[in-house]
């Protein structure tokens, strides 16, 4: 994918980003999976992050000014999830586990 500011290459990083929920509260969230421009550093959310970053922001304490959370880790695809087929994955996993060596 390519950056929509530069044209560089977007890749796929795990980070930690700030969220301004209100006036006076920021959230931190931790251990974000994001997709980041190498050349200008913007960044981008997946629809399926995005939705969880709602959920999680919602969740919050209201009254406290500053809020450090890690992202849950069940919902960070891998990074290099989609070079491979999940098909694919399940079959170089069953050849890894008979001893044989994928290639």
């Amino acid at each position: 994918m390519k950056c929509h500011i530069c044209g560089a290459k977007m890749e796929h990083i795990i980070t930690d980003l700030p969220f301004k929920t209100d006036q006076t509260s920021i959230i931190i969230l931790k251990d974000l999976p994001v997709s980041q421009c190498s050349g200008c550093r913007e960044y981008l959310l997946d629809d399926f992050v995005m939705e969880h970053v709602e959920e999680i922001l919602e969740q919050t304490d209201k009254s406290a000014e500053l809020e450090i959370l890690n992202y849950p880790k069940q919902f960070t695809p891998a990074l290099n999830s989609s070079l491979v087929p999940p098909r694919e994955k399940a079959a170089e996993r069953e050849q890894v586990k008979k001893g044989n060596m994928v290639l």
